[in-house]
């Protein structure tokens, strides 16, 4: 999941930057997620996850409030966080270079230059975070992007990983050791599945319907815990 937060008060601005990213990122399958953060958020400190991936900062925001001092406070909390600075004015280009920024870009948005920057930033995120390595049927070493599976299910210790067009990937081990490798969005609902809670569609006692249409099963002890466990991770989102 490529975590994405646009920091700026103004809606239009966070409309507009969506756009370009979900054209950009549904073009090229990025499973992603944005959020924006104004002024009220900043400053009651809920803008810092580590998990974000890029921030996409307006300069100046409204009232004169400087999104820049938000800039920076993202830089000191978290330097691994990649930036990319707007603003109607070149006066605060040096600080580009100060906070490590991708790039520093002047309104109006010129959209391809917006793609390359978030293309630099996708290509030198920590991948590792993003995909799974496991030894297939064939013997063969197997890198599959995280995004990519829809579930998970094991028989024995015979597993299957359903990835997104109906591709399966066959291998041997067990769920507890292929979910210490998974990302938070994932959420063992029975001793035989793990679930991807991005492509959940809804759910009905005892399974989760998926968006491709698949079915994957809820244990009855665990089906209060998990349903709950999907209520959480979609508040979380909203």
């Amino acid at each position: 999941m490529y975590q994405i937060t646009v920091c700026g008060n103004r809606k239009a601005f966070f409309q507009q930057i969506e756009s370009i990213l979900r054209k950009l990122l549904e073009k090229k399958q990025i499973l992603y997620q944005v959020t924006n953060v104004g002024m009220e958020r900043w400053e009651s400190g809920q803008s810092f996850g580590k998990e974000q991936a890029l921030y996409i900062v307006e300069v100046v925001w409204e009232d004169n409030k400087m999104g820049l001092a938000f800039a920076q406070e993202i830089r000191q909390k978290n330097p691994t966080a990649q930036l990319i600075l707007l603003a109607d004015t070149a006066e605060f280009w040096e600080w580009g270079y100060a906070l490590h920024a991708i790039t520093y870009l002047l309104y109006p948005i010129q959209t391809n230059k917006l793609e390359d920057a978030i293309l630099y930033s996708l290509e030198n995120a920590n991948l590792r975070d993003y995909k799974i390595t496991v030894k297939d049927s064939s013997g063969s070493m197997r890198s599959i992007l995280q995004e990519t599976i829809l579930y998970i299910e094991i028989i024995n210790r015979d597993i299957t990983i359903h990835l997104k067009g109906g591709v399966q990937v066959y291998c041997r081990g067990t769920l507890n050791r292929l979910e210490e490798k998974l990302s938070k969005h994932f959420l063992r609902c029975h001793s035989s599945f793990v679930v991807n809670m991005e492509y959940i569609r809804s759910y009905r006692r005892y399974e989760f319907l998926l968006m491709d249409g698949s079915k994957v099963r809820i244990s009855k002890q665990n089906y209060n815990k998990s349903v709950k466990a999907y209520q959480q991770y979609q508040g979380d989102r909203m």
